[in-house]
């Protein structure tokens, strides 16, 4: 028997364009990026008989296709898990209520979504703290899988953070 974790954050452009401090209003309109890569997503785990798990940002579901997609993922027995309401990657620099909110927020409209709470957890770009654990606690999380022990992606996101520090843009 092989075991291997199989899962998909399902971030939409607007998130990019927040974390490297982009004009959201010159992005103009853009596909769903949570249906395309849901449906995607469960096409490919179906062609091998494998189930996965999807991270879904709360505020991209409002797009009814999203939502959609999303529940006819979880109705093909695949976990949907909370990647927060709106993907702030400053997230665990904020206070304990507003974090709380932006994870309650997000299990609810993915609750919404699929007519299930997600169990699974993981944070905007891995960031964690006290605070964040505190209140996955609080709500009942089962899990959390923001730990991404990848070298190469952190010396990536480094790159891009000292980058856009240098041409004076938050990030």
């Amino acid at each position: 028997m092989r075991i291997a974790c199989i899962n998909i954050d399902l971030d939409e452009v607007v998130h990019y364009a927040r974390i490297h401090g982009l004009d959201e209003a010159g992005l103009g309109p853009s596909p769903s990026i949570t249906r395309i890569a849901a449906e995607r997503f469960g096409a490919l785990l179906a062609d091998f008989g494998v189930r996965g798990t999807a991270f879904a940002i709360g505020e991209a579901l409002s797009r009814e296709e999203a939502g959609r997609a999303l529940r006819a993922l979880a109705e093909e027995g695949h976990e949907i898990g909370n990647h927060t309401l709106r993907h702030d990657y400053a997230l665990v620099r904020r206070s304990e209520a507003e974090i709380a909110e932006e994870v309650v927020r997000g299990a609810e409209a993915i609750r919404r979504a699929t007519g299930e709470r997600p169990v699974g957890f993981r944070a905007p770009g891995y960031n964690v703290s006290a605070t964040l654990f505190r209140v996955l606690v609080q709500e009942g999380y089962r899990y959390d899988t923001s730990v991404f022990p990848s070298p190469p992606y952190y010396l990536a996101r480094a790159g891009i953070v000292a980058a856009l520090r240098a041409l004076g843009r938050p990030s």
